[in-house]
């Protein structure tokens, strides 16, 4: 064999071998070549396509992880009030009369989730709580501003932020009373009521409710005629749909106020994105409404501890998108009461809201 000379180096170089010639060899071959500017285009819509096809699936996903989330709060919520129940043979109240801070009145409490504290592993801050006083006091400032991440659905995007509130609370400035908030609620029944609770109407009141956690509440399970798993315990109510300007007075995790801590059915499941106006009228029962963020229904825990996912095509009463009214319930306003009115057929909604209305409501239907 031949060996290897210096200048068959060069003839490499030069685009010549021992033994072949090469003739009009293109400089740029034997540099290599770059992609024109058409080929980086393409390269570059194709990426754009896998991003668009991929994107949707990946956001899916994540929602999918969110509303597992959510399931798993409310399954929590719904254990912790059972084993309340087993406890004080009632299930927890939305809410107590409690001594006012300005007057020698009695007015609004704590909530049904401060009550429930000691089952969700939260006995200090239980303890903390002065459920003889009203909930909003400096005295229950502790409580307003630690707030629960079971509380808090990951897909309502602004009900994690906390809004400084010494001002409302009666604290000095600077106090550094801080609100949390909550996407649940315990559902009082059919319709909404903001009990006063100094008000001689009261017990009528307390009477006309139909759900499983309202205002001075003392349900039994055995009281659940309709079945304890086709009646509502809690449900999500949509936090981040109320305007940006009511969001700091609104779903207050520590509040027994119904627009705070509890839910009704009187509007439809999502009926914020059904048309239901945010009037002054109606505004205590838009925010009681049910409704969450994951698309096409929300999550609803029930008094047998399951927790499912209800569409929002489920059967609903009726309102009227002008002035936010359900003709399908009628308000006394000398009582302060509801009545349903005559010849209605109520909703699968508001069968499910309702623990003794002697209704059978097939699964398949929700």
């Amino acid at each position: 064999m031949k060996p290897f000379r210096a200048k068959d180096r060069h003839d490499k170089e030069a685009g010549e071998w021992p033994g072949l010639t090469v003739t009009n060899a293109d400089p740029t071959l034997m540099k290599g070549r770059g992609f024109t500017l058409i080929e980086l285009l393409v390269v570059i819509s194709v990426i754009g396509v896998l991003i668009a096809l991929l994107l949707p699936a990946i956001q899916a996903a994540r929602e999918a992880a969110r509303r597992a989330q959510c399931v798993n709060n409310l399954k929590q919520l719904g254990l912790a009030g059972m084993n309340y129940e087993s406890a004080n043979s009632v299930l927890p109240s939305g809410m107590f009369r409690a001594v006012s801070d300005e007057a020698p009145v009695l007015t609004w409490g704590l909530s049904a989730f401060v009550r429930i504290l000691p089952y969700l592993d939260a006995s200090p801050l239980y303890h903390s709580a002065n459920f003889s006083r009203q909930a909003i006091t400096p005295a229950n400032g502790t409580v307003a501003s630690t707030g629960l991440s079971g509380l808090l659905c990951p897909s309502d995007p602004y009900v994690a932020e906390g809004h400084p509130d010494d001002f409302n609370y009666g604290a000095p400035v600077g106090f550094g009373i801080v609100q949390r908030h909550t996407s649940y609620g315990g559902c009082q029944g059919a319709w909404s009521l903001e009990l006063i609770p100094q008000s001689p109407n009261s017990p009528a009141q307390v009477a006309n409710m139909n759900g499983t956690i309202f205002c001075s509440s003392s349900v039994r399970l055995a009281d659940i005629s309709d079945g304890t798993g086709t009646t509502i315990l809690f449900a999500e109510k949509s936090y981040g749909r109320v305007p940006s300007g009511d969001r700091g007075g609104a779903c207050r995790w520590n509040v027994g106020i119904p627009s705070d801590s509890m839910v009704s059915a009187y509007y439809p499941l999502n009926g914020a994105v059904k048309g239901v106006p945010f009037l002054d009228g109606n505004i205590l029962k838009w925010i009681s409404s049910v409704g969450s963020f994951h698309p096409g229904g929300a999550n609803v825990g029930f008094c047998d501890g399951s927790v499912r996912f209800v569409k929002d095509s489920i059967q609903s009463v009726p309102f009227d998108p002008k002035s936010g009214d359900v003709p399908a319930f009628r308000f006394d306003p000398v009582s302060g009461t509801y009545s349903i009115a005559p010849g209605t057929q109520l909703g699968v909604w508001q069968k499910l809201a309702t623990r003794s209305f002697n209704e059978i409501v097939d699964a398949d239907s929700f």
